[in-house]
């Protein structure tokens, strides 16, 4: 857990070592307006805005780059799905992509689907040439435990539970959860450079003025990794749970108790794939990953299923 958590602050010092580069150039030709209140501010909405972009671009990118789509009786399969949640098909882009243990992932109103651990869609010729390209280029570097963990989690996953994560993935369109990711990371950026600000206007004029740059850097990397944790705790893992409860209101009583099915059996083969690689990593879904502990969810959603 401490080295994940160190080589992830070091990670985000390096970010944010290459952010700070321009303010500290600035300041050695301004420091009359970096150490101004105005000054902080107008940095930290800088910087703020940045982070937002870059998280941002970082979706569109990965969006950009994928081309397989549902053609044919498959589309409709989908198309029916968002029609009977209220929305419009026409407002969902639906992409055929690796996604490693996901299974499935939302980009704004992109839609993604691992053609890798779906079943039931081998007719569809596009389905077909995305799962070409993964066992072409990415599944020869696979180890022999993800290999085993994926076949697995293919099993388990059911027609059932397979309808139960779409309408999950919905949910997240409907929330708008990308955006929202989006906003948080502006202003952890702001706050996180406003604090930094701080400290250099406190203890510029006392201690060296290169040693007091590179320790508001560090807070602010401090300030960025721990507000990320605190936000995958408090805010990614209630958007979790408000897509579940989004899908159970449009799923039968049998597609809730299949996705609790399926969450069950995901967490035993997680659990001996952690095993298997020497992983101690089952103490860290809510915090580090974001994630409902898979416990948790199964009995939220057998609950809600008894409610149906």
């Amino acid at each position: 857990m401490l080295k994940l958590i160190f080589t992830s602050f070091l990670n985000t010092l390096n970010g944010w070592v290459q952010l700070s580069l321009p303010f500290i150039v600035l300041y050695f030709y301004c420091p009359q307006f970096i150490l101004s209140f105005n000054g902080a501010i107008f940095c930290s909405f800088l910087i703020g805005l940045k982070l937002a972009f870059i998280v941002y671009q970082q979706g569109k990118n990965m969006i950009k780059g994928l081309q397989f789509t549902p053609t044919g009786k498959f589309k409709k399969y989908f198309d029916k799905q968002i029609k009977e949640v209220g929305l419009n098909p026409e407002n969902i882009s639906l992409r055929y992509a690796y996604c490693d243990t996901n299974i499935a992932l939302t980009a704004f109103n992109t839609i993604i689907i691992d053609q890798m651990i779906w079943s039931g869609f081998d007719e569809d010729p596009v389905f077909i040439e995305a799962q070409q390209v993964v066992k072409k280029h990415l599944q020869p570097t696979f180890s022999i435990q993800s290999k085993k963990l994926h076949k697995e989690i293919k099993a388990a996953l059911t027609p059932h539970a397979q309808k139960f994560i779409f309408k999950h993935e919905l949910g997240h369109v409907v929330d708008k959860y990308s955006w929202k990711k989006v906003i948080l990371n502006a202003f952890i950026g702001f706050t996180a450079t406003f604090v930094s600000f701080s400290i250099i206007q406190n203890f510029i004029t006392v201690y060296d003025n290169l040693l007091v740059l590179f320790l508001a850097i560090i807070v602010a990397a401090f300030i960025d990794l721990s507000s990320s944790y605190l936000s995958n705790g408090l805010f990614k893992v209630s958007e979790e749970q408000n897509a579940d409860i989004f899908a159970v209101k449009y799923s039968s009583k049998k597609e809730i108790i299949a996705a609790a099915d399926f969450f069950e059996q995901y967490e035993k083969h997680a659990k001996e794939y952690r095993k298997s690689i020497g992983s101690m990593a089952d103490y860290s879904t809510r915090f580090l990953m974001g994630y409902v502990p898979s416990e948790e969810r199964v009995q939220s959603l057998k609950k809600a299923a008894e409610a149906k």
